[in-house]
């Protein structure tokens, strides 16, 4: 993936997770208030399908909050417009309340984006503090906290991004998984 340097100026977040209540979408949404507050040119992407009444609740909140033109919408998207998507963005969250792995955080540091995620499951197994943020479920404020951080500090967002693509090549390429699972094998015959 061809990178550029320009995406750490901007302040682009994304959400990606089918099932978005599971997936916490509504902790992303209620932290850009506070997000808005120290940079008005924030904006925030969520691609994911859910409930009726789900959706309603965020939509609810994003009109009584004035984010009508902060937050857009997307139940689906094609593959690669969501890598281009995780391109653009600066800072993708995905706090889920319960998650086994998350092939979705790869996916992000794998285009240098910096990720922050609840501290549930697999998460912590992916998201190391060399390349974004862990949170506790259901906490609005610490995802608002890190945003801005990554916001505030491009640098750092920029190393943070880098670490998290060496982190994807190095730990969880096709190569290393292969090679893991072949050693498993061999060590039970």
């Amino acid at each position: 993936f061809d990178i550029d340097d320009k995406k750490y100026s901007s302040h682009k977040v994304l959400f990606i997770g089918p099932n978005a209540e599971r997936k916490g979408a509504f902790y992303v949404v209620s932290s850009m208030p506070k997000v808005l507050e120290k940079f008005p040119d924030a904006r925030l992407t969520i691609v994911g399908s859910s409930s009726f009444l789900y959706k309603r609740k965020i939509k609810n909140f994003v009109k009584k909050n004035n984010l009508s033109d902060k937050v857009e919408f997307f139940d689906q998207l094609p593959y690669e417009e969501v890598l281009n998507r995780h391109r653009d963005a600066n800072v993708f969250v995905m706090p889920s309340l319960m998650e086994a792995f998350g092939q979705v955080y790869l996916e992000a540091l794998a285009t240098k984006t910096p990720a922050i995620g609840a501290r549930v499951g697999g998460v912590p197994d992916i998201i190391t503090p060399d390349v974004g943020f862990l949170v506790p479920p259901r906490n609005s404020d610490e995802i608002a906290k890190h945003i801005i951080e990554l916001f505030s500090d491009p640098k750092k967002a920029k190393k943070m991004g880098e670490a998290g693509r060496i982190r994807v090549k190095k730990n969880f390429s096709i190569e290393k998984m292969v090679k893991e699972t072949e050693d498993v094998y061999k060590s039970l015959i």
